[in-house]
């Protein structure tokens, strides 16, 4: 089930990380960045990465739809995917732009890379999706190149985060789109795989907007696997 929820006030965040301005707040994130596990999810590289590209296959399929659905890119439009990871995402975007529509994507991965562009063949080879290693905090993209930027799943990971959504709102056109998709996690649920619990959600919320963002609106998920994509404009 879909539920549309506009902007509301919010609520301070509950911890000192969630006042965190260069990292996205996640409870017990830095204690495990060195799991190979997790890294697994961050960074995917070699077995332990290709075997996480699957499980995101599967586990964030729901999510990259609504997150799609949500973009509401329309045919001929130039968008951006930041960390594509297996490029499901990235299939549906080219379909939504069509074939006079560009999308382009970065992931730090370059397993990722490789599996997206399998994914993707045909609009790769045909120059309607460019491809590319790095990071949201170095686009290597011109000004107002983009109408729509899409993360899926993968904001906790953005560091330097200011500097990531400053690149983010260099390369978007004015009154252009972002749309942040994130597992939700329960108060008092056990994180597993990357997931943010309702403060963290917030701490996002305070984030953008303090970034140049104008935030306006959230879409639910809940499909026995929970999700939220918070929808911001760059403005004119």
């Amino acid at each position: 089930m879909y539920v549309l929820r506009m902007n509301s006030p919010m609520t301070a965040p509950s911890s000192p990380a969630a006042a965190s301005a260069d990292l996205i707040p996640a409870r017990a994130f830095r204690a495990r960045a060195s799991h190979p596990a997790f890294r697994a999810f961050a960074a995917p590289t070699g077995w332990l990465g290709r075997l996480a590209g699957w499980i995101m296959t599967r586990k964030n399929l729901p999510l990259n739809r609504l997150a799609v659905q949500t973009m509401e890119a329309r045919a001929g439009e130039h968008v951006l995917e930041i960390g594509f990871g297996p490029g499901c995402a990235l299939a549906l975007l080219s379909a939504a732009v069509g074939p006079d529509g560009l999308v382009a994507g970065v992931d730090r991965s370059p397993e990722m890379l490789a599996a997206a562009t399998r994914r993707n063949r045909p609009a790769v080879h045909g120059g309607r999706m460019r491809l590319t290693t790095g990071t949201a905090d170095q686009l290597a993209w011109p000004e107002a190149s983009f109408d729509r930027v899409l993360s899926v799943s993968n904001v906790q990971f953005w560091q330097p985060a200011t500097r990531s959504l400053a690149e983010i709102l260099r390369v978007l056109k004015p009154r252009g789109r972002l749309v942040i998709a994130v597992h939700t996690l329960r108060e008092g649920q056990r994180r597993l795989t990357p997931g943010l619990f309702a403060d963290e959600l917030v701490a996002v919320k305070r984030w953008i907007e303090r970034n140049g963002f104008v935030l306006t609106g959230e879409v639910v998920l809940d499909q026995g696997i929970t999700g939220l994509c918070l929808v911001a404009q760059r403005p004119a």
